[in-house]
């Protein structure tokens, strides 16, 4: 179901510092809806890619996780 939101409050919103969890908990948005949303905000001249540059990529596919397992059991460990 395609969503219509005011851009010039996502921007308002984007430029007050609200994080992307924080944005997409407003505007009921998945990741992939908040990913179209900026998109569609950078086609339209609403925002630059410089305001989106320090956000984290939500469209990333894979992470690395570096985990320490203690040698003698083989348990992961928090640190």
């Amino acid at each position: 179901m395609k969503r219509t939101l005011n851009a010039g409050q996502v921007v308002t919103d984007i430029r007050a510092g609200m994080s992307d969890a924080e944005i997409m908990k407003k505007y009921h948005l998945s990741a992939r809806g908040l990913a179209s949303l900026f998109t569609k905000l950078l086609e339209a001249g609403f925002i630059e890619q410089s305001s989106l540059s320090a956000r984290v990529d939500l469209g990333a596919r894979t992470v690395s996780l570096r985990i320490y397992r203690c040698p003698k059991c083989d348990m992961p460990q928090a640190f």
